[in-house]
């Protein structure tokens, strides 16, 4: 505080007060007023605001110096220093009893009254300063949503914001310096036995204390409320934990939400296991009629081709493959149910081994056709294996399939690295498709082309799609019409830094091609 502070002089004998006022002015400070009497003091206070009072203590009225200082300080938060000449005990203790910021006795000297005043100053900017602080934090916890209450080492409520009035059904005015246990009745949630109280084992152990699980709150007048949240110690660094602040939240909404998603999942898992049992039920039904269809076809292919025309002869052919169609589609839609409810395994996965293996299994399948694999080494990323394997499986399928009327065809697999995630991609230069359609390709039964052309279910891509979404992934795809596609994923957890793993080199790694 700068030494131009402005002071209040209250003092009986005027040349006293004259005396004082002109030394004042000389150490450099202002002297807002003067007074000769406490309740005037007090006026001249609320009218000038001043800095701080200087208050003689016997002023020969009703009202003296230590019960005017008293409302100054208390009241009007304006510091008092007092002055006199008694320095006997009973003054003394009513003098501290007011909580003044200096005392001192006369006779005094200037340098005396300066350190006076300048201790008082700054001591009230201190207290302001702690004050402020202190209404901040009420200001803050009154507001917040949570519930909190603080009590002193023996138990007793110190506070209480509105949140912790409403749960508890107490006004902070009642609660106040009664017991924890009147206020805060805590039950346990399965037996209904009133719980021990948690201050006493907080302020013997230093440390904070979550609430039991299934912890009930009885408010007053109410009926039991579900709560979760803590105790935690106040400390101070010398005298040790001075209390404890419980800070808490009704969680009946909450726990009537994980009811009622608790139900929801039982319903699920029931209804996903009559779903299962009735997909296999409805598997096994259509297949006992399309393997009889499919095998009497045959049977009459067979035993009867001299007596079949060609037109009935193509009519058992296109029954045969509606059949064998039908079937593999129930296959393929049994597969896409079973691996949607899988389980998933994470694992580190080596990709471009995987398309190595699938790429010699389709050569191996069909060695009569001339197809260029191009398999980039070090695709490398966390999943499933089988999972993914599945996918990948259908990506190389799908483009060994379009590059089927394709004269030299090629079919890539690897990745780039963009904005700082790793790309995966199956490339082909076969049939392609029309952006337009994009949309399209990855949703169920959805086919760009006949069955005529390329033979297919259209469940395929809806299978990838659905293992790189249970990934966290996501896929798409880009292409032209007789110039090939390319099918992009990605995988959550594949970085830039991925590298293939050590100690291990794939057949892919070698960078070489399998061709024809």
């Amino acid at each position: 505080m700068s030494s131009t502070a402005s002071v209040i002089i209250v003092e009986d004998e005027g040349v006293v007060a004259l005396d004082l006022k002109r030394r004042l002015e000389r150490m450099g400070y202002s002297v807002a007023a003067q007074a000769s009497g406490g309740r005037e003091a007090v006026e001249k206070v609320r009218e000038t605001a001043p800095d701080l009072v200087l208050m003689d203590i016997s002023l020969g009225e009703d009202l003296d110096g230590i019960e005017a200082g008293e409302i100054i300080r208390g009241r009007l938060h304006v510091p008092v220093v007092y002055l006199t000449a008694h320095s006997d005990r009973a003054t003394l203790e009513r003098a501290k009893a007011t909580e003044p910021q200096g005392y001192v006795l006369k006779p005094f000297r200037d340098r005396e009254l300066q350190i006076a005043i300048e201790m008082a100053l700054y001591k009230h900017k201190a207290e302001m300063i702690i004050w402020e602080s202190r209404e901040w934090l009420a200001a803050t916890l009154r507001s917040v949503g949570e519930a909190v209450i603080a009590n002193d080492r023996n138990g007793a409520i110190s506070f209480m914001n509105p949140a912790a009035e409403k749960l508890t059904g107490w006004r902070e005015e009642e609660a106040k310096g009664r017991p924890l246990g009147d206020v805060l009745r805590l039950l346990d949630g399965a037996t209904r036995e009133p719980q021990q109280n948690a201050v006493g084992r907080i302020v013997s152990e230093g440390r904070p204390h979550p609430l039991p699980e299934n912890t009930l709150l009885l408010p007053r007048g109410g009926e039991p409320v579900p709560i979760e949240d803590s105790f935690a110690p106040i400390q101070d660094p010398k005298r040790g934990v001075l209390g404890a602040v419980l800070v808490f939240h009704d969680v009946t909404q909450r726990r009537e939400a994980e009811q009622r998603i608790r139900r929801l999942n039982e319903d699920l898992e029931r209804n996903v296991a009559e779903l299962d049992a009735f997909s296999y039920s409805v598997a096994h039904d259509l297949r006992a009629p399309l393997r009889s269809i499919n095998g009497f076809s045959a049977i009459l292919l067979e035993d009867y081709e001299q007596k079949l025309d060609e037109e009935g002869k193509h009519h058992l052919q296109r029954i045969r493959r509606a059949s064998q169609r039908m079937a593999q589609l129930i296959d393929d839609l049994l597969r896409l149910a079973q691996m949607s409810r899988a389980g998933l395994r994470r694992t580190p996965v080596d990709l471009s081994d995987l398309a190595w293996s699938i790429a010699e299994e389709l050569k191996k399948g069909r060695p009569d056709r001339s197809v260029e694999f191009l398999i980039q080494p070090g695709a490398t990323a966390e999943g499933d294996p089988d999972l993914l394997r599945i996918a990948l499986d259908n990506l190389l399928r799908n483009a060994w399939k379009f590059t089927s009327k394709r004269l030299g065809a090629r079919i890539e697999f690897g990745h780039r690295d963009q904005e700082e995630q790793r790309v995966y991609f199956v490339r082909d230069n076969g049939t392609g498709f029309d952006m337009a359609y994009a949309g399209k390709l990855f949703e169920l039964f959805e086919r760009l082309h006949s069955d005529a052309e390329f033979p297919g279910t259209g469940v395929g891509l809806a299978t990838v799609q659905r293992v790189i979404r249970r990934h966290g992934g996501r896929v798409w795809a880009e292409g032209r019409v007789c110039e090939g596609a390319c099918f992009y994923f990605t995988l959550p957890d594949a970085t830039a830094a991925e590298k293939a793993p050590a100690g291990k080199v794939s057949r892919a790694a070698t960078g070489e091609k399998l061709g024809a």
